[in-house]
């Protein structure tokens, strides 16, 4: 797992998410298919979400935390390792496939 702090999307592609570090500058590609965004303490956007799944259409997208709605730390973190339980459970149901 690689995490980037301090850093802010600025564009996609059909299957790349690139971003911006706010006070380097410094820029990085990810592939989209592997990515998870933390957006930290801002409102939930629904207009990014919407960009964000028009420019990666074969993406899966999830929202938890703030990004869904507000509350406390511990429900983001309860959404999220739920999440991450649903996401294994279906990796390996489809590996025994």
């Amino acid at each position: 797992m690689r995490v980037l702090p301090y850093t802010e999307l600025i564009g996609t592609d059909d299957s790349k998410l690139f971003l911006r570090h706010v006070v380097t500058k410094d820029t990085t590609e990810l592939d989209a298919g592997s990515t998870v965004l933390g957006c930290g303490y801002r409102s939930p956007d629904e207009e990014q979400l919407v960009s964000l799944r028009a420019a990666c259409p074969h993406a899966r997208w999830h929202v938890v935390g703030d990004a869904s709605s507000p509350g406390l730390i511990r429900h983001a973190v309860t959404g999220g390792s739920r999440l991450a339980h649903d996401i294994l459970r279906g990796l390996a149901s489809a590996s025994m496939r």
